[in-house]
């Protein structure tokens, strides 16, 4: 019975972290839609707000037919009606997070970044042989919107870093078929890559490598902010993000927003694995008394 519980314990102890990890990454995306302007010069079809609640599209369809289905790609976003929520000219999107956005540095917040939004821009490359890996890009689609945070709804500040819906596009997978990270930021040193060069540097293989796991997305950074006024400042936290588009021509399409969650700090997981071996051992010399005997050492059943 003691084995027993031993055994029940362990497995407590680590569906108890699992769980605790599960409700905190559930957490870290939009959960509440404040307000919806819709705005001028939007698909009817994609005025559900609601859209940009939960956890980014991880697939979608490659064709308007809606016969094969695909991964969420930087070739591939996603596009449908119950995926994405447009904000046409003069629009706006404010929704409040599922829990409260902490301005943090490197290594808590990996680059610094605290926000992630998630579009459906793409990149496009020229399709003379069908096959993206290596031919390169030409330009990006993206209908960039201003981000705007705030802790209280009455004090707003935008982001200076990034834009919604511009870089860096969505990637479900990396280059091995593997599900990408979508809490992860990538680089933001990658928003000032010369993506369209004319010298073909960039093409799909190499840009999902530059990913590094991550899915993508705007990253912003709280501490890279600035007043209406156009004066620089950052916030300690915020509980809202606002999705303005001032643009005079294009809509905005808007799939969801996710607070980046603290990494783990490796003393934390040094201390459970520490503390798993030692009450294994623990356990193991109460219930299985040891002996030596010539220099071996016997588990006594």
């Amino acid at each position: 019975m003691k084995k027993n519980n031993f055994i029940f314990s362990i497995i407590f102890f680590c569906g108890l972290q699992s769980t605790i990890y599960a409700d905190t990454f559930s957490n870290n995306w939009a959960m509440e839609i404040i307000k919806y302007e819709p705005g001028n010069n939007v698909f009817g079809a994609y005025t559900n707000a609601n859209t940009a609640l939960g956890p980014a599209s991880r697939f979608t369809y490659a064709d308007k037919e809606m016969t094969n289905a695909a991964s969420v790609t930087i070739i591939n976003p996603p596009w449908q009606s119950d995926q994405i929520v447009s904000i046409g000219i003069g629009g706006k999107l404010i929704v409040k997070m599922g829990t409260e956005v902490r301005n943090y540095n490197d290594p808590e917040h990996p680059y610094g970044v605290d926000l992630l939004i998630f579009g459906n821009t793409l990149f496009a490359y020229i399709d003379d042989e069908g096959l993206p890996q290596t031919n390169p890009w030409y330009a990006t689609s993206e209908e960039p919107a201003e981000i705007w945070v705030s802790a209280d709804l009455t004090n707003w500040f935008m982001a200076t870093n990034c834009f919604a819906d511009s870089l860096m596009p969505t990637q479900s997978v990396d280059l091995n078929g593997h599900t990408s990270n979508y809490l992860f930021p990538p680089n933001p040193a990658l928003l000032t890559n010369d993506w369209t060069s004319l010298s073909g540097t960039w093409s799909y293989s190499n840009t999902v490598a530059a990913y590094e796991g991550s899915a993508g997305g705007a990253p912003v950074d709280l501490s890279q902010l600035k007043t209406s006024s156009g004066q620089s400042t950052n916030l300690s936290f915020i509980n809202y993000v606002k999705i303005e588009n001032p643009r005079t021509e294009d809509a905005a399409e808007i799939d969801a927003i996710a607070s980046v969650p603290i990494l783990p700090e490796p003393y934390y997981l040094l201390f459970i694995i520490k503390y798993l071996l030692f009450i294994s051992r623990k356990s193991l010399i109460q219930y299985y008394p040891l002996r030596v005997e010539a220099g071996y050492t016997i588990i006594q059943q």
